[in-house]
């Protein structure tokens, strides 16, 4: 998946679907962003011999970028850059 946009309300969002359409990744995304935590390698992010992987959560007036390539491993809270790790 490229891209992918979700509003979550406030209370409850559920995800549903057929197998193999993402929700899986839709929650691992979280975590990786959030705790810095994956399932599985290190590159498991970076896959189908893409060059860099990124996750962006907006809550509110902030936002929060997790990126990871092949030469750096960085969070980017409202634009200031910190290393992951």
């Amino acid at each position: 998946m490229k891209d992918l946009t979700i509003e979550l309300d406030k209370h409850v969002t559920v995800l549903v679907g057929g197998n193999g359409i993402g929700k899986s990744a839709v929650l691992r995304a979280f975590k990786w962003t959030t705790l810095n935590k994956w399932d599985g390698g290190a590159n498991e992010f970076i896959t189908w011999e893409e060059a860099e992987a990124e996750v962006t959560l907006v809550f509110g007036k902030h936002t929060l970028v997790r990126r990871k390539n092949k030469d750096s491993n960085n969070y980017i809270f409202d634009g200031q850059t910190y290393m992951a790790g």
